[in-house]
């Protein structure tokens, strides 16, 4: 049986003839200066959130939750987008990323509960930054159960900036096997799967899934690792389990085949 998881004013005088080359070109170092760095990640930031996300999770009784690399990419690309085309939702123009799973799945990340949390903020100094959104979204009802909620393990933070306006994204998942590695290659009419995967919570032990259908089995490491490879005759839904019972798996991990990438 399977179980599915659910400002201040200037003044500027004329420069003489003999600077005013220097002068331009001493100002356009400084706007590309200022570009470069508004355009790198806040990292302290983002850290600054998660340990705050933990602090106020461990207020609620939730356990923590693990700052993850590839979700923080995830939201950091998304707000991004916010940016760059004018929108703020969770709703994205771009047909490949319309929803946070569509997101997720185009970074090889199939879990079933995921949840996000957006703000978006101007005017602020930086280190100011991570207490605003927090207060901002402790405030919301469901972003503060986003925060609260002891199911998810794993988050993400991702900010970007474009002059004085700032955006957060904030991911948060509930991963107990984490894809490392997929390749997906057609073979036949079918195709050849293989993959690693690490357990991060719950059963070491367990099987892979084609449509409800168990196809193997498979065992973690002492490292939490495993690796399998299937041939699957057709499009399909690949799903993860753990056993939890006799003939009882938990499923929180399904992998449609043929993932995005793996489209001609």
């Amino acid at each position: 049986m399977l179980h599915r998881g659910e400002r201040s004013g200037t003044q500027e005088q004329t420069p003489a003839r003999g600077t005013s080359l220097l002068m331009k070109r001493l100002a356009l170092l400084g706007w590309l200066c200022t570009r470069l760095a508004g355009s790198q990640p806040m990292m302290d930031v983002e850290q600054a959130i998660c340990e705050a996300t933990n602090k106020t999770r461990q207020q609620h009784s939730a356990g923590p939750v693990t700052l993850d690399s590839v979700l923080s990419d995830v939201a950091r690309k998304h707000s991004e987008e916010m940016l760059e085309h004018g929108y703020f939702s969770h709703s994205s123009p771009t047909a490949m990323c319309r929803s946070l799973s569509d997101r997720l799945r185009n970074d090889h990340r199939y879990c079933l509960s995921s949840a996000e949390n957006l703000y978006k903020c101007e005017g602020y100094a930086k280190e100011q930054l991570a207490e605003s959104a927090m207060s901002n979204w402790m405030h919301s009802g469901s972003h503060r159960q986003n925060l609260i909620n002891g199911r998810f393990n794993r988050v993400g933070v991702g900010i970007a900036r474009q002059g004085p306006v700032v955006v957060f994204t904030q991911v948060f998942s509930y991963e107990p096997v984490i894809v490392q590695s997929l390749q997906v290659v057609p073979e036949n009419q079918g195709f050849r799967v293989r993959l690693t995967a690490l357990v991060a919570d719950g059963p070491k032990q367990g099987g892979l899934f084609v449509d409800d259908r168990r196809k193997l089995n498979w065992e973690a490491g002492a490292d939490g690792t495993f690796t399998a490879e299937l041939l699957l005759p057709k499009a399909g839904l690949l799903q993860i389990g753990q056993l939890i019972g006799t003939r009882e798996w938990s499923v929180d991990t399904e992998i449609p085949i043929p993932t995005p990438a793996s489209h001609p």
